[in-house]
């Protein structure tokens, strides 16, 4: 028994012994080991030369901060850089700086990730596809601990509410959903420049120094200061030593505010743009639990615009971006002066028919305000290679038009003393969109897409007619806003203007646009056709212009060129619109001026006689013939349909009597006779059609064309190809003419006499009467 607690005993002081020895082991490896350096608070006050700046991190309650845990890079101002800041500012010390400023220079001044100098300038990129070298020296922005938070503000119409800024932007015009994250601060960024990122990004020191004239750009500049000293590195981050104190940079809301010179470009954008919304119940307890307080906070964002002027983010919660994407760029903001926006009120805005800004509809309001927000940086030596949303250079002379320029925490900031020369506003569609009697031309822009962006377009040249309201209701279509779509007029069925509203809208639209080609061009004098943008053939004679739904009487007339200074294009203002026609090959056909001026009625005459052909069946009943060439009731050619683009070379009465004469034709009294028996109406039709539709060719042909080719026909061959005509057209020799020459080598004119003989318009069609018939 004794040997037993013997062995205890000895087993026991073993056991202590062996725990002692590991404890103390434990302590040694916890131990803060001799190479790792102070944090950096010791560190700058064991430096002696921060005192004013590690004093300002005490009144602000950040000792602990910099003394503890954590992976900060800061930018810390010497004493020297202090004494500038006094006497700039007009304090004798710390104690003079309110308690508000001290935090927010004190937060500015430490960025959330550590950075040495070799990594500050690499974009922190967290997607899958980026790798090392697609983000080295990309970035010139880090996010800071410096965050605005929830603050009052009043609005416009006197309302005062809690406000926190949207902590993202739409991404494009406002047509992005608007999202906001309750667990993001919405920090500020500071900017920095290295050599590395200047180069990379072609950046001079022309760019810097045009925001900070007094200071000189050396390797590494952060705002407006020097670094002086880089790569101190701490137990708890990297510290930076600049030469001066950095204030916080305002974002581009802010900095708006305070230029008081475009007042009245921020109250447009206040008045029409700013939304205020309930935030989600999950900020608002958020906001509860920090403040102690319960209050209906907003979230303001600007409706419509490009991005939010308040977002410190960029684009950061859009899909596809990256949470550090405030990195590597920002946006830029253009800010007309006063005197530049009332100039541009004075000879763009209100002279069409708008007489304010409140009369005038959202789009208008945002077009120009998107005209100066780009989505990018805009340095000045890039103006002329840096777009905005519309494609548009900046269109300022940066020596000569920037009155102010800013570099804020979200972007960079220009007043200008003009106005963007945006294309929305010196092009064609101006004369539609700033006129309120062209509201519905400017929707059906829109709705016929991609015509409004097509307008806006310097690389072509256009003649426009702008279709007014008034017009519109004439035409037979209307816009129902409650559903957002057109319709026809009182929602009744329109057979002439086909069986879809939109279909006859894009048509409709299509024939008021005019793609010039030729500069010279003046349709206001002469006479012809010229094709529409849907390459439909519209007419113009004298002063008029119309379509094939235009009766001769009811020809629209040109007002007058609308003087607006477009520089792709005229447009013209019309008595009533261009209208189209949705008949058939025989409506054209039946057209007057071919019944009477030029006797071309014969050829109708035996395609009616075909139609109305009637025989004796074996059972004794009169049956019309099935499968016939023409149909009376809708006036169509077997086999070609209305939406096909045509031409028909009619030939005239006495050139059927020579078809007749030459045996290609019966007699119109022996034609299509009954009494004869099917079989030979079957042979009339045949006969008829392959006739008729080798005087017709797969295209718009038109007195005036330079050409000479072989076109198809509708005339189908026994191998299933179909027969060609040889067509000559305005040659040196015979300017404004058109020749055919058929398989036999046979010629036949265009009579070219007077217009009312050639260059006839129907749906899709263009009809000439010819002196000589073809024959295959």
């Amino acid at each position: 028994m004794q040997q037993f607690n013997l062995i205890r005993i000895f087993t026991y002081v073993c056991a202590f012994l062996f725990l002692f020895s590991c404890n103390k082991a434990k302590e040694e490896y916890y131990e803060r080991p001799g190479w790792l350096e102070p944090p950096i608070y010791q560190q700058l006050k064991e430096k002696g030369n921060f005192t004013n700046y590690l004093k300002l991190v005490d009144k602000a309650n950040y000792t602990q901060t910099l003394n503890g845990a954590g992976y900060y890079t800061v930018f810390a101002p010497t004493d020297e850089a202090f004494e500038s800041f006094f006497a700039t500012h007009n304090f004798s010390s710390i104690d003079d700086i309110d308690s508000t400023l001290v935090k927010e220079i004190v937060t500015y001044s430490m960025c959330i990730t550590p950075a040495s100098y070799e990594t500050i300038d690499d974009f922190q990129d967290g997607t899958t596809s980026a790798t090392l070298e697609s983000k080295r020296d990309k970035a010139f922005k880090r996010t800071t601990y410096n965050y605005k938070w929830v603050y009052q503000e009043t609005d416009v119409n006197g309302v005062e509410r809690y406000v926190i800024d949207y902590n993202s932007s739409p991404g494009v015009a406002g047509n992005a959903t608007q999202i906001f994250n309750s667990d993001d601060f919405n920090q500020k960024n500071i900017p920095f420049f290295t050599a590395a990122y200047m180069a990379q990004r072609g950046i001079s020191a022309a760019d810097y120094n045009y925001f900070y004239p007094n200071t000189e750009l050396t390797d590494f500049n952060v705002v407006d200061a020097q670094v002086i000293e880089k790569d101190l590195w701490a137990e708890n981050g990297i510290i930076h030593v600049v030469d001066e104190v950095i204030s916080p940079l305002n974002n581009l809301e802010e900095i708006l505010a305070e230029t008081n010179e475009c007042s009245n470009f921020k109250e447009m954008l206040d008045k029409y743009m700013v939304e205020y919304s309930l935030a989600f119940e999950s900020f608002q307890l958020k906001y509860e639990q920090s403040s102690g307080q319960r209050q209906d906070v907003y979230m303001k964002c600007y409706r419509g615009a490009a991005f939010n002027l308040n977002c410190e983010n960029y684009l950061t919660f859009l899909s596809n971006s990256s949470q550090m994407d405030a990195q590597i760029d920002g946006y830029t903001l253009f800010a007309p002066t006063n005197s530049a926006m009332q100039d541009f009120y004075n000879d763009k805005f209100f002279k069409y028919g708008y007489n304010s800004i409140d009369d005038m509809p959202s789009y208008i309001i945002n077009e120009f305000v998107n005209a100066h927000m780009f989505m990018n940086t805009v340095w000045p030596t890039r103006f002329d290679i840096t777009t905005n949303l519309y494609g548009e250079e900046a269109r300022f002379n940066a020596n000569s038009d920037v009155v102010k320029k800013e570099i804020g925490s979200n972007g960079v900031f220009y007043a200008v003393d003009k106005v963007q020369a945006t294309n929305a506003f010196s092009t064609v569609l101006a004369d539609i969109l700033l006129n309120p009697d062209y509201s519905l031309m400017y929707q059906a822009l829109l709705d016929v897409e991609p015509m409004a962006e097509n307008l806006k377009s310097t690389k072509a040249k256009y003649i426009v007619f702008p279709i007014s309201n008034a017009q519109f209701n004439q035409a037979g279509l209307e816009y129902n806003s409650n559903s957002n779509s057109w319709v026809f007029t009182d929602d009744v069925n329109r057979p002439d203007l086909g069986t879809s509203p939109s279909n006859a809208l894009s048509r409709l639209l299509y024939l008021h646009i005019i793609l010039v080609n030729d500069d010279s061009f003046d349709i206001t004098t002469g006479s012809g056709l010229v094709k529409a943008y849907n390459d439909e053939y519209i007419g113009y004679n004298n002063g008029r212009v119309y379509g094939s739904g235009n009766s001769v009487a009811l020809r629209p007339r040109i007002l007058s060129p609308i003087e607006s200074g477009a520089i792709n294009g005229q447009s013209y203002a019309l008595t009533n619109a261009i209208m189209f026609s949705n008949g058939n090959i025989g409506e054209v056909l039946s057209v007057s001026s071919i019944k009477k001026a030029y006797k071309a009625t014969q050829l109708m005459a035996y395609l009616r006689k075909i139609a109305n052909a009637t025989y004796i069946n074996d059972e004794g009943v009169e049956t019309y013939l099935a499968g016939t060439v023409y149909n009376e009731s809708n006036q169509q050619i077997k086999d070609i349909s209305n939406t096909s683009f045509i031409t028909i070379f009619l030939p005239n009465d006495e050139a059927i009597d020579k078809a007749v004469a030459d045996g290609v034709l019966k007699p119109i009294n022996d034609f299509a006779n009954g009494t004869l028996g099917s079989g030979v109406l079957g042979d009339d039709n045949l006969s008829l059609e392959n006739f008729i539709k080798y005087h017709i060719i797969k295209n718009n042909i038109k007195v005036g064309d330079v050409l000479s080719t072989k076109l198809s026909t509708y005339r189908k061959l026994d191998d299933g190809t179909f027969a060609t005509l040889q067509i000559d057209g305005d040659n040196a020799e015979n300017p404004g003419t058109l020749k055919v020459v058929d398989n036999q080598g046979r010629t036949a004119n265009v009579v070219t006499s007077s217009t009312m003989a050639y260059n006839i318009l129907g749906n899709r069609v263009i009809v000439h009467v010819i002196d000589n018939y073809l024959t295959y």
